[in-house]
């Protein structure tokens, strides 16, 4: 990597400055010169939020910011960046330093979304920001004021050749590292960058042009104060039927065309779709949104939004999601249409008897969902949902709990034969709407249970006699009496002896 020369002042190494025209839209650019003819100025701010920083000229999905940007442009076609309208026009932006930017010579790939430019033959050159810096006229002439937040460069004799053939490109970071996270920390998000007359498109690279007569020229670096954590909502577009492809309109505040505008072009077995990297809700505060302008003559058969990794939800109403994304998380929502005359609506009531419960789930015999309810009400149906299906015979099949059955089916527009787990029917051109009613099954009656008898014991106290005690009888009380009189007999025979010794 190259090193940068001091911004110092040199000498012109021609006198005369000569200049060509340039195949294509645009001013010309100034000839090859010494080293040292042609400066640029970078310069790079902070704001608060998106809405501080005003767009470029070409406000749309080729911008790289994670959220819309703040007020339309006020340059003009070929208008140079000048540092008097971005102090007028980002008031709320303050200096950055220690920020740096990398010169080349064409557009790479991308980097964390971002844009990043391929090197010059003899290699990258990078500049950083620093506290300030003289401010320069377009012929390199001090104005006598200083400019904070940027550093000048002196191009070499390969940039200016470079920027001769209008292919001198300006990044933000570097390559590798486009958010300069190694020294910086994940502290900023990208909002745009313009330089000199090429204020287009609003993505991390941008061409720095010098205008004819010109030898010194401004690019300026947006970035917001906010940690770099977006996430991915993909929009896909699914067309059944046998019609030819089309292109289908959505419109809300997922895409930064003016209005919310995007196509999508699909036919059958041909799905289109676009992605969109955005900042997460935590950071917008609200959800995204996206709704489809369904054409005449074609009906939304459905529409399903699923979450990557779980951690963001969406909600559906008609033609419309909203996404709440969770960083690091991809959210495809998928629309399905079909010719009107291709399709006809199925709707599914759901009925219990005897309880409420479920879910109840329903599948058509290729595998589409169906939808699903669960009842709070006995003998009241709730909808489970509408599903588009060609006209003719289909089989659904019901998910059925355990301790419930399927007792009926009822449908207006056409008639159903019921089965143990679903029913038949044919589905006419105008549609039908069906009650499925489940009945819960009588549990087995529990098996019974003999309590523990006790006698309770008196207290101590207490006056009540107890409990009699049982008679024993028999021989045992006759044994007791015998032995009782035999030692009676003998204490009297003891005593005589006693007496006669005496």
């Amino acid at each position: 990597m190259r090193s940068l020369r001091s911004s110092v002042f040199r000498c012109a190494a021609a006198a005369a400055l000569a200049t060509v025209p340039v195949l294509g839209a645009g001013p010309a650019v100034a000839a090859p010169r010494a080293t040292g003819d042609l400066k640029l100025t970078l310069v790079a701010r902070v704001c608060a939020s998106y809405g501080d920083v005003m767009a470029n000229r070409q406000r749309g999905d080729n911008m790289q910011s994670l959220q819309d940007l703040g007020k339309d442009s006020v340059y003009t076609d070929g208008q140079p960046v000048a540092p008097d309208i971005e102090a007028a026009n980002d008031p709320n932006c303050t200096p950055l330093t220690g920020w740096r930017f990398t010169l080349g010579s064409g557009i790479g790939g991308e980097v964390q979304g971002l844009s990043t430019v391929t090197p010059v033959p003899d290699g990258l050159t990078q500049a950083t920001t620093v506290a300030s810096v003289p401010e320069l006229d377009t012929n390199r002439a001090d104005t006598g004021r200083t400019l904070a937040g940027a550093v000048t460069v002196d191009l070499d004799d390969s940039l200016i050749t470079v920027a001769r053939n209008r292919r001198l490109q300006i990044q933000g970071g570097t390559p590798t590292d486009p958010l300069n996270q190694q020294q910086l920390g994940n502290t900023f998000s990208f909002a745009t960058l313009r330089c000199a007359v090429d204020n287009q498109r609003a993505d991390n690279v941008d061409r720095a042009a010098y205008p004819t007569g010109s030898t010194h020229v401004f690019c300026y670096y947006y970035a917001v104060r906010q940690p770099s954590e977006p996430g991915t909502i993909v929009v896909r577009k699914h067309v059944q039927g046998t019609a030819a492809a089309r292109p289908f309109a959505f419109d809300g505040d997922l895409s930064f065309n003016p209005g919310g505008l995007f196509q999508l072009t699909a036919g059958p077995g041909a799905d289109g779709e676009q992605s969109f990297r955005r900042a997460a809700s935590a950071e917008t505060g609200r959800p995204w949104t996206v709704q489809e302008q369904v054409p005449t003559g074609w009906t939304m058969t459905s529409l399903a939004c699923t979450s990557a990794n779980g951690r963001s939800t969406s909600t559906t109403s008609g033609a419309r999601a909203s996404v709440t994304l969770a960083a690091a998380d991809t959210v495809t929502c998928v629309y399905t249409d079909a010719p009107s005359d291709s399709v006809a609506p199925l709707t599914l009531l759901k009925q219990t008897s005897g309880g409420v419960g479920g879910p109840f789930g329903f599948t058509a015999e290729d595998g589409t969902a169906l939808g699903r309810a669960t009842t709070t009400q006995p003998d009241t149906p709730v909808s489970a949902g509408t599903t588009f299906l060609a006209p003719g015979r289909h089989t659904v099949t019901e998910a059925i709990p355990d301790g419930w059955s399927l007792s009926a089916v009822s449908c207006q527009g056409t008639t159903a034969t019921p089965s143990a787990d679903g029913f038949t029917l044919d589905l006419p051109a105008g549609g039908a709407t069906c009650t499925v009613t489940n009945t819960r099954e009588n549990p087995p009656p529990p098996t019974p249970t003999t309590a523990p008898t006790t006698v309770p014991t008196p207290a101590p106290d207490s006056t009540e006699p107890g409990p009699a005690l049982p008679e024993t009888g028999g021989t045992g009380l006759a044994v007791l009496a015998t032995a009782a009189a035999g030692l009676a007999l003998a204490g009297t025979v003891l005593l005589l002896a006693a007496r006669r010794r005496g």
